[in-house]
């Protein structure tokens, strides 16, 4: 079992679930302000991949979703700010994962 918290503006968010658990990676996000349909997008993306490192959890497919829907984050579509939004999409990912997310 992960658990993965998140603190901010929006009040505290959990990631309970085991290494590879999707539904509890896109519950994560959508927890934390990232609209649903996001959220399974953006776990097509990781889970098709396998990070090299921990501090690093995204390969290609992740890095360019991130990169073509961060500005959800600037603009208001998503309920989190650009800050948040990494954090959260880092920490779930090395949640789903089942890497060390203390970093």
């Amino acid at each position: 079992m992960q658990n993965v918290s998140n603190t901010d503006s929006l009040g505290s968010v959990v990631f309970e679930g085991k290494k590879g658990d999707i539904d509890a990676l896109v519950s994560f996000l959508t927890s934390n302000g990232i609209p649903n349909s996001d959220a399974q997008e953006f776990a097509s993306a990781v889970k098709t991949e396998t990070p090299k490192i921990n501090s690093v959890p995204f390969d290609a497919k992740a890095k360019k979703w991130i990169g073509e829907n961060i500005k959800k984050a600037i603009d208001g579509t998503w309920k989190v700010g650009i800050g948040v939004a990494t954090d959260v999409l880092s920490k779930g990912a090395l949640a789903y994962y089942g890497l060390d997310t203390t970093n």
